[in-house]
């Protein structure tokens, strides 16, 4: 388990609507990573934690619901070891990703 939850990486990826949010990684659970995923989720002094028990196969999302209104959030994705998976996007590696919700703005994040 990584213990500095530090981001070296971050990715901005915009403004989303805070209800019926779906956060889907566009990865899938490859062999000997079944488990609990964790989304850990960031804002001001707050960690929301939501938890997914994931089978080889299984894309890596997470349906999200009770987000506030016009806050910045800050994401990690934790595997089952606890560690924090580096996701891929456009050829560089990410540790962290931030988002904002705001009324009116798309419902789901697909990061790939």
């Amino acid at each position: 388990m990584n213990c500095c939850p530090c981001c070296e990486k971050t990715l901005y990826l915009g403004c989303y609507n805070p209800c019926g949010m779906v956060i889907d990684f566009d990865m899938i659970v490859t062999m000997g990573m079944a488990g609990d995923w964790t989304l850990q989720l960031t804002f001001g002094r707050q960690i929301q934690k939501f938890v997914v028990s994931l089978a080889v196969g299984d894309d890596i999302k997470f349906n999200l619901s009770n987000l506030n209104e016009y806050y910045t959030y800050s994401l990690t994705l934790l595997d089952p070891n606890g560690d924090i998976v580096l996701v891929e996007v456009n050829g560089e590696e990410y540790d962290c990703f931030e988002f904002k919700t705001t009324i009116g703005a798309i419902n789901g994040i697909v990061i790939s």
